[in-house]
């Protein structure tokens, strides 16, 4: 194996993830305007595809009851995406540290990236990539708390969605 080879799969990922992320933002990008409680506005002429212009969405999001049923959806759909980028980025971190070690050596790192410790000042901590290796579990967490609270909820509007 080589490093251009170990590199290529790390950048075949993310670039998969930016893609996934990508069309999140086409499903984010429809006026959701409209809709009320759930139903739309029958005796309130709304017009939907001016506020969509005027807002800047790509589209109107039909028909209007799909809305209130798509709360949490997108949002969670974005969270999984951001989740699995974050992945990416700690099994990267992951590699980073191990091949930084005394026994691996393979990674050389300026300063820019490590800290000093706070026993052995002559040592070189890679704090960031620690840092990016602890913090991509958080995402997860974010994930199944957004599917968690709109699991099992009616059609129309929820307060729970509204915080």
């Amino acid at each position: 194996s080589s490093v251009p080879l170990w590199a290529d799969g790390f950048a075949a990922e993310i670039r998969d993830d930016a893609e996934a992320l990508r069309h999140v933002h086409r499903r984010l990008g429809r006026n959701p305007l409209g809709s009320a409680a759930g139903y739309g506005t029958p005796g309130l002429p709304l017009d939907r595809e001016a506020t969509r212009e005027k807002l800047g969405f790509a589209s109107v999001q039909e028909p209007v009851t799909a809305v209130q049923l798509s709360r949490g959806k997108a949002e969670a759909e974005l969270l999984f995406h951001v989740t699995v980028l974050l992945q990416d980025a700690g099994r990267l971190a992951a590699d980073v540290l191990l091949f930084y070690t005394e026994e691996f050596g393979f990674v050389r790192l300026p300063e820019a990236f490590t800290t000093g410790s706070s026993i052995m000042p002559q040592k070189r901590n890679p704090d960031v990539f620690e840092l990016i290796r602890g913090r991509s579990a958080t995402a997860q967490a974010c994930l199944l708390e957004a599917l968690a609270i709109c699991a099992k909820l009616p059609s129309a509007t929820n307060a729970i969605c509204s915080c």
